[in-house]
């Protein structure tokens, strides 16, 4: 397998780039990785102080959630394409899953510590369902993510316990 630049994995949200050959650069953002807004740290800090309420909307809206280590891969493996260069590709599970349902399993996986209060906030404008579409991506770099979102809450649980244990 061809070796991978470098890249840091914590782009949680965030624009990265990453060096390529002949000075050209590759950014990426990476919004939807796998994350629940705001209402993710409401989770974790209600989770450090040993449990409690989370307030949420209805929680309707659905998202495709991506393990941050496979969006990091999938960077990485763009960034070591030729044929990726000035491509827009989405990296993604194809998988629309409900803020709800990914909010109540990260529940369950944290023990119950906390609870979720769905509706407890009222809902914003938004669009209700977001989706990669990964087909360009999968064709130009062969790229599919390896975990699925449960298998990524549980890595995230476990690092979370990690961390909150120093």
């Amino acid at each position: 397998m061809q070796e991978l630049p470098r890249l840091d994995p914590a782009l949680h949200g965030r624009r990265a780039q990453a060096s390529l050959d002949k000075g050209q650069r590759l950014q990426v953002v990476t919004a939807a990785a796998f994350r629940l807004g705001a209402r993710a740290h409401a989770l974790n800090t209600a989770a450090r102080a040993g449990g409690g309420p989370v307030k949420f909307t209805a929680g309707e809206q659905r998202r495709d959630f991506v393990y941050i280590d496979d969006v990091a891969e999938g960077i990485l493996w763009a960034a070591a394409r030729p044929g990726a260069a000035g491509e827009v590709l989405n990296l993604g599970t194809r998988v629309a899953t409900s803020v709800r349902e990914a909010v109540s399993l990260a529940v369950e996986i944290s023990g119950r510590l906390v609870t979720a209060e769905f509706g407890a906030l009222p809902s914003r404008a938004e669009l209700s369902t977001l989706v990669a579409n990964t087909v360009k991506t999968q064709r130009i770099l062969g790229w599919v993510p390896s975990t699925s979102p449960a298998q990524g809450l549980h890595r995230f649980w476990e690092e979370f316990q990690r961390s909150s244990a120093k």
